[in-house]
């Protein structure tokens, strides 16, 4: 029995082990960001995406306080990074990772956006159950299921109310 746990664990092993180290990849790729007086950035939202996609990013990652980022495990071939930060334009970059290689790329320079606001429009919503110091408010018209529910099931789920 102890032999059979073995094979079958050294059969596993041999199966497994193999396409797992092939279908990983150490490339990464690293930069800096900076704004127009080259002072490093940070929080800046970094997307990695396939060229012909997009909309759905493979990996993204924020800038530190130095204003540095860096995608890890990545595959070879054309990719684009974009960059955002409030307050600055998007930018977009193209770039190629070689097999196996890591990229460095030049520090990103994004340029501050100007506008103006035309109109704010302030909405707030109460809170479905507030809780005062001698009572607890359950907000009925800010719940959207009490368009197609009756007062009985209304009760049911207001806290501390039991129905019989």
């Amino acid at each position: 029995m102890r032999g059979l746990l073995y094979f079958v664990a050294a059969l596993a092993t041999m199966l497994i082990l193999p396409g797992y180290s092939f279908s990983q990849n150490n490339g990464k790729i690293s930069g800096t960001i900076t704004d127009s007086s080259r002072k490093p950035l940070s929080l800046v939202t970094v997307r990695f995406y396939k060229p012909g996609n997009l909309t759905t990013p493979l990996q993204t990652t924020l800038s530190t306080e130095d204003g540095a980022f860096q995608f890890n495990k990545v595959d070879s071939g054309n990719f684009v990074l974009t960059f955002t930060h409030t307050g600055f334009a998007e930018k977009s970059q193209n770039i190629t990772v070689k097999p196996g290689g890591d990229l460095q790329i030049d520090p990103v320079e994004l340029t501050k956006r100007s506008g103006t606001l035309n109109e704010v429009v302030v909405k707030a919503q109460r809170p479905l159950v507030e809780q005062g110091d001698d009572r607890i408010i359950f907000n009925v018209e800010d719940d959207p299921a009490t368009k197609t529910e009756t007062a009985l099931d209304i009760l049911r789920k207001t806290p501390f109310v039991t129905v019989d």
